[in-house]
């Protein structure tokens, strides 16, 4: 199932519970959370997952890697406002670069997207 890789690889990258948690265990409050999609199965619709918890902290910065499947279809990857709307439980063609509260990168056509608005990446140099 490549939803459930994709969160273990997410969860491969966060930082251990200290407080003698057994090794390994992650906090639920930092697991990858679906955002808006009507089910978790990514191979039947559009879903996107984050990490809207991440999203407290005042200083520093986020570092990420995304690794894509040869078999993935339409990938975009980008960062959300604290306004982004969930949409659980309803099918929606919209995610992240689809409103003014996203930023996408689609890797598969060389675009930025924002406010449902393309660009090449040339165009944004």
């Amino acid at each position: 199932d490549e939803l459930q890789e994709i969160i273990r690889v997410a969860m491969a990258a966060l930082p251990h519970v200290e407080s003698g948690a057994p090794s390994g265990n992650v906090p639920k409050s930092a697991w990858p959370q679906v955002l808006r999609a009507d089910s978790e199965d990514c191979s039947q619709e559009w879903i996107t997952v984050g990490y809207p918890n991440l999203a407290k902290r005042s200083t520093g910065r986020y570092v990420y890697e995304v690794e894509f499947y040869e078999d993935i279809e339409t990938p975009q990857v980008g960062l959300l406002s604290e306004l982004f709307e969930k949409c659980l439980g309803v099918k929606s063609p919209t995610g992240v670069g689809d409103d003014v509260h996203g930023w996408s990168l689609d890797p598969e056509h060389a675009e930025l997207w924002s406010s449902g608005q393309s660009r090449s990446w040339e165009g944004c140099r």
